[in-house]
């Protein structure tokens, strides 16, 4: 019973019931995504979808985000491809939120659903307001962090790339809110989607990883749409024999635990400090857009750059190596020694210490293509060598720099900014923001949406936001 009882919670999921500190979780989500929309829909990634599959669009209402410049007016499609390629716009930096127990990316694919969806409902004569966006952004987010949970760490060590592969049930669980579907619908809308799973890692570094979370946003949507008109799927699609879990799982844990949490919330007071975490409470957010374990080596990096001002040539051409400490997954998910463009730099933990130390910072901007091929950051980079510490945690990393004189330099890095134990603040999500948006729709436009962002909850229609995000 276990899908159902999951999709009874999410489409009945009210506002009232949240507590405060999970609705702040929701709105920073929300705001972190749509800076990565909007930041990324002039990838060159995002672009190539856009021109391949315009033949296909059709009814021009909703919004493709970030290309009133481009097209000299806002660039409309139906809501399929709306949340493809905004989904893909989404994913592509890689500097979307992380939760770090599943390593999914919760947020993109599920807001670009409920965005395309809400523009659909506008359509129908239903203004979808701030408060009922956010109800279904923590339905979608919180069932999907739960299925993740179940099959962790196993279904990702696999080789599935668990965005693709959670996010369409997530948005089927918002959506299922969003929508108001019965829990009848509600359960076949994650049946349908748990056939639907996207993505396989061997695609990290190319084009198709950041398709994976604007398939998932389709194939989630697609699913509330069948369930809403009837169509049907096993009732026990994620727990049942040959379901999800068992065929995707391989011997992971059961959902029964995340069931038994969920049950704890009604039952608890939620305004006790003392109260259990939901999931969405322990997202995070990137403040560099690469492979997350790669983040403490460049704030190691970083902070040498700045306190050994290695901008003056002369001293970072003293170093004559770069000793990396790193935590095991770092090799297994970001040991790209050599790669060739942006995407590859983005799983490579040379690439990120090269950057941290020449350029001292770690934006979208370090990696471009023209960057990962720089000789100097190239020079830099051969000198870096990595090993893994058992012993070290995912946000921890020591880099120790060798000097040509034999004087050696070393930074321990606890924990990353940005991790759960050193989260990013609400002025620095701005500051994100603000400089991934202002390139794409300009200074004042950028700052129009992010204090849209912040006040979503007192929005009663959210059309403005996607009127500004064009």
């Amino acid at each position: 019973m276990a899908t159902k009882q999951l999709a009874t919670w999410a489409c009945s999921l009210e506002f009232s019931s949240v507590p405060r500190a999970v609705v702040d979780a929701a709105v920073r989500s929300f705001q972190n995504s749509l800076g990565c929309i909007v930041g990324g829909s002039t990838h060159p990634t995002v672009q190539q979808a856009i021109e391949a599959l315009k033949p296909t669009f059709g009814d021009a209402k909703h919004t493709i985000f970030g290309q009133s410049t481009k097209n000299a007016s806002a660039l409309l499609t139906d809501a399929s491809n709306a949340a493809l390629i905004n989904g893909i716009a989404s994913h592509v930096h890689d500097f979307d939120d992380t939760h770090l127990h599943t390593v999914i990316h919760p947020a993109g694919a599920v807001v670009v659903a409920l965005l395309a969806c809400s523009e659909s409902e506008k359509a129908r004569g239903r203004s979808v307001s701030g408060k009922d966006f956010i109800t279904a952004l923590v339905a979608g987010i919180e069932i999907g962090l739960r299925v993740g949970n179940a099959v962790s760490p196993n279904h990702y060590s696999e080789g599935w790339h668990i965005t693709g592969t959670v996010s369409p049930i997530a948005v089927a669980a918002a959506l299922s809110n969003l929508l108001h579907l019965q829990p009848d619908k509600a359960t076949n809308a994650l049946g349908i989607a748990s056939t639907q799973p996207v993505g396989i890692r061997v695609h990290f570094g190319t084009d198709t990883k950041a398709f994976h979370a604007g398939r998932a946003a389709q194939n989630g949507m697609l699913a509330a749409q069948l369930a809403q008109g009837g169509f049907t799927a096993a009732s026990d699609a994620l727990e049942g024999r040959r379901g999800w879990v068992e065929v995707l799982g391989n011997n992971s844990n059961s959902l029964d635990e995340q069931l038994e949490q969920l049950a704890t919330f009604s039952k608890q007071d939620q305004s006790n400090l003392n109260r259990e975490r939901w999931e969405i409470e322990k997202n995070t957010f990137k403040p560099f857009p690469c492979g997350i374990v790669i983040h403490p080596t460049i704030d190691a990096c970083i902070q040498l750059h700045n306190t050994h001002n290695l901008s003056d040539r002369t001293n970072i051409e003293r170093i004559k190596t770069i000793h990396l400490k790193v935590h095991p997954l770092v090799f297994d998910l970001t040991g790209k020694k050599t790669p060739k463009n942006g995407l590859e730099a983005k799983f490579s933990v040379y690439h990120g210490a090269a950057i941290g130390l020449v350029l001292g910072s770690a934006t979208p901007a370090e990696y471009e293509d023209h960057i990962v091929n720089d000789p100097h950051v190239l020079n830099i980079r051969g000198k870096v060598v990595a090993e893994v510490d058992e012993r070290m945690q995912s946000d921890e990393a020591v880099v120790k720099l060798t000097m040509s004189e034999g004087s050696e330099i070393e930074k321990p890095v606890q924990h990353a900014v940005g991790s759960l134990a050193h989260p990013m603040t609400n002025e620095q999500l701005e500051a994100k923001f603000l400089k991934q948006v202002a390139p794409v729709i300009g200074q004042s436009q950028a700052e129009g949406l992010d204090r849209l962002a912040w006040k979503i909850l007192e929005l009663e229609d959210i059309s403005v936001i996607t009127e500004a995000g064009k």
